[in-house]
């Protein structure tokens, strides 16, 4: 059973979703509600109390204290005081720097940590050079058309790459 302030680490198949167990059978986790989350163009979150019964649905969870051997965990008061200021909140989402993991473990530690996000970055790596070497060469078959549309795609991997090396630095 789940202790007040404990991670839980919901397996959904491809991902995982993360919330924050704060007692009585509730979690207070940040969700999309369904919106994608895969974009980095700011997309939206809310921060949901709900019984974790409802939250894992036929899903698998357990409890996943992921950084505790990294980081000093905050006092338990204080996380939960945080977490349930923070419900129905809108906040920022985004995938690879602010997800529901990130959420959770900057509550916990005071650090918002991923190794999602990083997996996802890595695993972003060879499909990012495919889609601007596909890019690039649809420029130089169409000409001039596309070479804005390019300078802009590469600059965007550039940037993505940049942010990987950043959080696997941290």
């Amino acid at each position: 059973m789940p202790q007040p302030a404990d991670l839980i680490e919901i397996e959904k198949g491809v991902y995982q979703h993360w919330a924050m167990y704060v007692g009585a059978g509730y979690v207070i986790h940040l969700t999309t509600g369904g919106r994608s989350s895969l974009s980095g163009n700011g997309n939206k979150g809310l921060v949901r109390k709900e019984k974790l019964g409802d939250v894992v649905g036929n899903h698998t969870y357990h409890v996943n204290n992921i950084l505790d051997h990294k980081f000093r965990v905050r006092p338990i008061r204080l996380i939960l005081q945080e977490a349930e200021k923070r419900v129905n909140r809108e906040m920022f989402y985004d995938v690879f720097m602010a997800n529901c993991e990130h959420f959770v473990t900057e509550l916990r530690y005071g650090e918002p940590r991923s190794r999602q996000a990083v997996g996802a970055m890595a695993l972003a790596d060879p499909v990012l050079t495919s889609a601007a070497v596909l890019a690039v060469s649809t420029a130089v078959v169409a000409e001039a058309p596309l070479l804005v549309l390019v300078a802009g795609g590469a600059a965007a991997v550039k940037g993505l790459f940049w942010l990987k090396r950043k959080i696997e630095n941290n």
